[in-house]
């Protein structure tokens, strides 16, 4: 499938399931788009593919010509919950936050965990500030890295002193 991203650029990505939000609700795309992601290897990194999961509205999803559709599951999953607001953007002229924490959703479900920046056990994920990890880790099904632990950072300031 073609699928529009937030910038308007489009990318092709694997459909793995068509899903209806709720009863009447409306009906997204859950897709997977495979990208680049760095692996060390010995004293050095290489580019490895990793999988991204997520969904769309159909409204920005498209389907390629000539490839059949059909066997594309199509669910109804529940109504989703109302989010707390998104913060709102710094005023222009304002630097942003040093994104240094990782959110790696899980797919197909709610939550995920959150890694610090520089945890071994995190590829991939979204990078976030330290306003929104602190923020994440009160969202439902959100669980703090075993491994990395940064619930003992997230209260605290990155390496390099910014927030």
């Amino acid at each position: 499938m073609h699928v529009e991203l937030p910038d308007g650029s489009v990318a092709t990505a694997q459909i793995l399931a068509h899903l209806r939000l709720g009863p009447k609700g409306p009906w997204w795309c859950r897709l997977r788009l495979d990208v680049w992601s760095r692996a060390p290897v010995g004293d050095g990194t290489t580019a490895e593919p990793h999988s991204v999961y997520f969904e769309a509205p159909t409204a920005k999803v498209s389907p390629i010509e000539g490839v059949d559709y059909s066997g594309v599951p199509r669910r109804s999953e529940p109504a989703p919950q109302r989010r707390k607001p998104a913060p709102s953007r710094p005023p222009s002229g304002v630097v942003e936050e040093l994104r240094w924490w990782r959110f790696i959703s899980r797919p197909g479900a709610a939550g995920g965990t959150l890694h610090r920046g520089d945890c071994r056990a995190s590829t991939g994920g979204a990078l976030l500030s330290l306003r929104e990890a602190r923020m994440i880790l009160d969202e439902p099904g959100v669980v703090p890295c075993p491994q990395c632990r940064p619930q003992d950072r997230v209260l605290q300031t990155p390496p390099d002193g910014t927030t």
